[in-house]
């Protein structure tokens, strides 16, 4: 008996150690190692369609989390009313894929995005533009300083209420940066506005900076619960610096998307959204 006792109670105290040994598990390797973010946008500025893509990854010794895909094929696809399409391959560039030649979106067509990779083939639902563009106002002025100009950047609705996101970017310019503008709380959510208009004032050294350029990006109602909910994940995360990181450590399917696997399932691995929309750019 007193055996029987004994090896029963070694038996408790390892289930207890291995519980424990469990809880040290970081939960990103659980859960989210095959994550795949894709975010992107045609826009209405004349400029190239992009897009970014990444993967999580098991965390390595610069302790990321994540990778650039750069071997995807992406095409956007453009869709008339009778249903035909014409396609645009999209190059990847260092960070992001884009077109070959400027793209603007027009309310007669619907777009969606086709991601390939070594192993499946995503779709994003296709939809157009709202019929309505906002007014956007870009103005330089002085500021406090007078090393310091200040950008104000005016929009002004006329068809229902919008979320958008803001951004400046001095210097050389390489495209408008969704994760910077998110992370500098760029966001304007739609339900925290009660006015049909609003402006974003953005100061600057004027003394160090050779060019100053102003974006604007319109968030479809079709998209918007994704920038929101990134956006309060975003605010309630005290890791800021891992930004891209934050994006693969959320629980799965708290970030929604707009993509469809091959087979026409929702692709639950898949963070992120593809959209058309009414874009702004204004440089100084």
């Amino acid at each position: 008996m007193c055996n029987a006792s004994f090896f029963k109670t070694r038996f408790i105290l390892l289930l207890v150690l291995c519980g424990a040994c469990v809880t040290d598990v970081p939960e990103f390797e659980m859960k989210f190692q095959n994550k795949m973010l894709i975010l992107g946008y045609i826009g209405t500025h004349g400029e190239a369609a992009q897009v970014s893509i990444m993967r999580s990854v098991p965390i390595d010794a610069k302790e990321k989390s994540y990778e650039l895909v750069s071997d995807a094929n992406v095409t956007l696809v453009e869709i008339n009313a009778v249903h035909e399409t014409a396609k645009y391959p999209m190059s990847f560039d260092g960070f992001y894929y884009k077109t070959e030649t400027p793209l603007v979106a027009k309310s007669e067509f619907q777009y969606q995005l086709e991601v390939q990779t070594a192993n499946k083939t995503y779709k994003s639902h296709a939809f157009s533009l709202n019929n309505q563009p906002p007014a956007v106002d870009f103005n330089q002025t002085e500021s406090f300083d007078a090393t310091y100009k200040r950008l104000e950047i005016t929009v002004t609705e006329h068809l229902g209420k919008f979320s958008y996101i803001t951004q400046s970017i001095l210097g050389d310019v390489n495209g408008f940066d969704f994760f910077q503008a998110m992370k500098d709380y760029r966001y304007k959510d739609k339900k925290f506005r009660n006015e049909s208009s609003f402006t974003e004032t953005i100061d600057y050294n004027a003394q160090h900076t050779i060019k100053v350029r102003g974006f604007v990006i319109q968030i479809p109602h079709k998209v918007d619960e994704f920038f929101r909910q990134w956006d309060a994940q975003t605010f309630s995360n005290e890791d800021s610096e891992d930004f891209f990181g934050q994006m693969f450590r959320v629980n799965p399917g708290s970030l929604k998307n707009n993509f469809k696997s091959d087979n026409g399932a929702n692709a639950e691995e898949i963070i992120g959204v593809f959209f058309p929309t009414y874009s702004f750019i204004k440089d100084f």
